[in-house]
């Protein structure tokens, strides 16, 4: 299940990502695209909703039939949110320890743990 959240997730944050930024490069205004990915109308948010839609779907069915179920477009397709899934978590993973053992060799251990437990931090800003 924790996979299934994981592919749906990356999918919605990767298609609108490349949607916004793609329509930023072609009008010349990258610095407002950025800015947009916060937006909340339907046309920015849509596109990941749909294919987080089509990778909840797929990796559901993936659930319920099994790797050997799937036809070969839905295995390659989950395999390749299965790598970036990983590759994501990896990094922020690998951030965060780099960044521990920095506090450590700083001194500043504790300031850095206080983050954590006042939700001052993510482990995403690490990866």
């Amino acid at each position: 299940f924790s996979e299934l959240i994981c592919r749906v997730c990356l999918a919605q944050v990767m298609v609108a990502t490349v949607f916004f930024m793609a329509r930023a490069v072609l009008h010349n205004k990258v610095r407002q695209g950025w800015k947009q990915l916060c937006g909340t109308s339907p046309r920015q948010y849509l596109p990941g909703l749909l294919v987080s839609l089509v990778t909840f779907s797929v990796g559901l069915w993936g659930c319920l039939v099994g790797d050997e179920g799937l036809p070969l477009w839905a295995l390659l397709y989950s395999h390749v949110c299965d790598i970036f899934c990983h590759a994501i978590v990896s990094s922020a993973l690998m951030g965060l320890g780099f960044d521990l053992l920095v506090a450590i060799y700083k001194g500043k251990l504790m300031d850095f743990l206080k983050k954590f437990v006042r939700c001052d931090d993510t482990i995403e800003a690490h990866g």
